[in-house]
Formats: C-alpha cells, structure tokens, sequence
C-alpha cells in the first residue's frame, strides 16, 4: 500500500556512464481473501513490522515504510546472506546516465509492481533497472516482467497488485551533490 524505503549497505557514487546492482531484502505479505463468488480482501498483513517515513522534499514527498534491512551491494547472488521463507530479493539495477556523480542515499521501491517467485532455494521477484538522468529530471524505472536469472524459478507466487504497461518516470531516489567552494 506504501513504497518502501531502503538505505545502501555502504555509501554508494556511481560515475557517469556506470552501472550498480543492489538486491533488496523485502518482508513477504501475506493477503487474506474470500475467492467467490468474487475475489475481496479482507486484509494484507506484513511479516514484518515496518515504520512509516517521508521520502522526498517537504512539498514533494510521499508517505513510504522505512525498510530495517539494506540495499546489498554484491557481484553475485551466493554471496546474499539467507533471506528466509518470509523475505523476497529484489534485484535492483541503477545506470548513471548524467554527466553528474550520482551520490546515493535513499531508494524509493514501489513494490506493488513486483511479482513474487519461488526460487530453488529463495522468493525473489522480478528486476528493476533505474536510470538516472540528472537531478533535475526525472528518472526511469523499468519492471522486468519476467523470472530474474539468478537460480532456477518455479512459477510465480503472485502477480503484481499493479501492472505496468510502460517505463515510468519517477524520483526513485534522493542524492547529494558534492559542492565545491
């Protein structure tokens, strides 16, 4: 119902032109139903408790959950700590695609964009490649809408509460600029 807010593991600048891979731990929801005559839900529970944040400037925010674990920075998926039955990794791609050095500092992840899978071994859900432009323009986030690579996938454990028929432009996240004097 809210974006989640997620810090990196370590600070982070990506050069101009340069890429980074993030895998986010996200807490599992589970949603409670009645399926006929017609789907209604009755409840979505979290399996972990998550505090509310703002995100984004004081006229421009929106109202996200704060997320306790942090955006990992790794090469490969074997060196991922064991999430657990009740998390699901988000494998997150960020292109630098500015003449500017792209200090992070926050990541905004709308997660009801993501489809879940069971992996041979971890849920994982769908890809996100971000690209950065500048801090003036917005950024484009793109939902890969098929299973990430990372092991071998089962079917999916769940659809996307919204699919997206196009790239979105977005601030998925806040940056510093370095200012010389």
């Amino acid at each position: 119902d809210k974006p989640v807010v997620v810090n990196p593991e370590h600070p982070v600048q990506i050069l101009p032109g340069q890429s980074a891979r993030f895998f986010i731990l996200l807490p599992a929801w589970i949603e409670v139903s009645v399926r006929k005559p017609s789907a209604v839900v009755i409840s979505e529970i979290p399996t972990a408790k998550l505090s509310v944040t703002w995100f984004g400037g004081p006229m421009d925010g929106i109202l996200s959950y704060s997320l306790n674990s942090p955006a990992i920075r790794r090469t490969d998926e074997a060196s991922l700590p064991d999430p657990g039955p009740l998390k699901i990794i988000t494998p997150l791609y960020i292109r630098n695609r500015s003449e500017e050095l792209l200090s992070l500092q926050d990541l905004n992840i709308h997660c009801e964009h993501l489809k879940v899978y069971e992996g041979a071994s971890r849920n994982w859900s769908n890809e996100i490649h971000i690209s950065f432009y500048g801090g003036n323009q917005p950024s484009k986030v793109y939902y890969v809408e098929k299973k990430p690579a990372f092991e071998e996938m089962s079917k999916g454990h769940s659809d996307p509460r919204i699919k997206i028929r196009q790239d979105l432009l977005a601030k998925s996240y806040s940056f510093m600029k370095n200012f010389t004097a």
